[in-house]
C-alpha cells in the first residue's frame, strides 16, 4: 500500500467505525514501523489512538492539536541498568 498519514487516517476511520457500528469489539495494539522516520511512525500511531478513542469514546477523547512530546528530563527518569555482577 502506498497511503499517505491522511490516507492511513482514512483507512483507521472506516475500519474502526465499520467495527464500532456493528458492535464488534476492538482492541488496538500499536506494531512496528511504517516508515523510515521515527517521527513519522509516532504521527502515524498518534493518528490511530485518537482516531479510535473519538469513535469509541467521544466524550473522553482530548482534541489533540499535536502530539504529546516527552521532555529530556523525562526521558532520564526512567529505571536505571541494574549492575552487572562481579564474575
Amino acid at each position: 500500500l502506498a497511503l499517505s498519514k491522511a490516507g492511513l487516517r482514512r483507512r483507521d476511520a472506516y475500519v474502526l467505525r465499520t467495527l464500532r457500528d456493528r458492535h464488534i469489539p476492538v482492541a488496538v495494539v500499536m506494531a512496528g514501523g511504517y516508515a523510515e522516520d521515527i517521527e513519522d511512525i509516532v504521527d502515524i500511531h498518534f493518528a490511530t489512538v485518537t482516531t479510535a478513542l473519538e469513535l469509541f469514546a467521544p466524550q473522553a477523547a482530548p482534541r489533540a492539536t499535536a502530539k504529546p512530546r516527552i521532555s529530556p528530563r523525562a526521558a532520564h527518569r526512567e529505571a536505571p541498568e541494574p549492575p552487572i555482577p562481579a564474575c
